[in-house]
């Protein structure tokens, strides 16, 4: 949905449904409508469920388990510039990043070389399993994670869906029921690649962490709203005043 090629919310949450309920049932949706946008959400949610799986077995996740993910995250969906067999590989040729990390109108990112690519991501796994078992400020971790990944731009393709997906496997070790979705309508879309895009720019990636952090919060009001008035645990009003007051600012 953020690069503005997937589909609705709600046709987004009913293949969702479906591959959770039915992998086989999901698989002949696939074969029935084999269009670009379905893929990608069939592909991201078995990518999701197998990160997952790796990291609750192992507590970590490897080099292997890493490349594989993408694998899986972008088997069968062409790459943007045609080329083929960039699934589970690091990127091998110079890359340069427009839209949506453009800086500015006309400036393009030079992201990392592509011989310092496997260099820096070990780094980078190094880290993010650290944050999986140890982490005070998940969203902040989180966040700071997923722009340095940015910037090393790892794949030919698949940077911002992989991204994501290892924002929310982080996430979800330590809120188990919260995933942070980005990208419900054209004005979050366009919020959250400016977040992005200046969090890169002055090298600050808490302006994404808030942004995250808001989206995180609106989130946890709609549970709270949700459940009814009598059984709403004492002082719930006054937490979902200051939850109502983050998301304003």
């Amino acid at each position: 949905m953020i690069e503005s090629a997937g589909l609705d919310k709600s046709e987004t949450w009913e293949i969702v449904k479906e591959i959770l309920s039915d992998m086989e049932l999901a698989r002949r949706v696939l074969g029935n409508n084999n269009s670009k946008s379905r893929r990608e959400v069939i592909q991201h949610v078995k990518a999701f469920l197998y990160l997952k799986k790796r990291i609750s077995d192992l507590e970590c996740l490897s080099e292997e388990d890493f490349l594989n993910c993408h694998r899986i995250l972008t088997e069968g969906i062409p790459s943007n510039r045609g080329i083929q067999g960039y699934q589970g590989r690091y990127r091998f040729c110079e890359f340069m990043v427009g839209s949506p990390l453009v800086l500015r109108t006309g400036e393009e990112i030079c992201c990392s070389p592509p011989n310092k690519v496997a260099e820096y991501m070990k780094d980078w796994l190094v880290d993010y399993n650290t944050a999986l078992t140890s982490c005070s400020d998940p969203v902040a971790v989180a966040s700071e994670l997923k722009i340095r990944f940015l910037v090393i731009h790892p794949f030919l393709d698949g940077n911002g869906r992989m991204s994501r997906l290892l924002f929310n496997s982080l996430i979800t070790q330590y809120y188990p029921h919260t995933i942070i979705s980005f990208g419900e309508s054209k004005h979050e879309r366009l919020r959250y690649n400016q977040s992005i895009r200046e969090s890169i720019r002055r090298r600050a990636p808490g302006i994404f962490a808030f942004f995250a952090l808001q989206k995180a919060t609106r989130s946890a009001l709609k549970r709270l709203d949700e459940v009814p008035t009598n059984i709403q645990p004492l002082g719930s009003t006054r937490i979902k005043d200051s939850l109502r007051r983050l998301i304003k600012q």
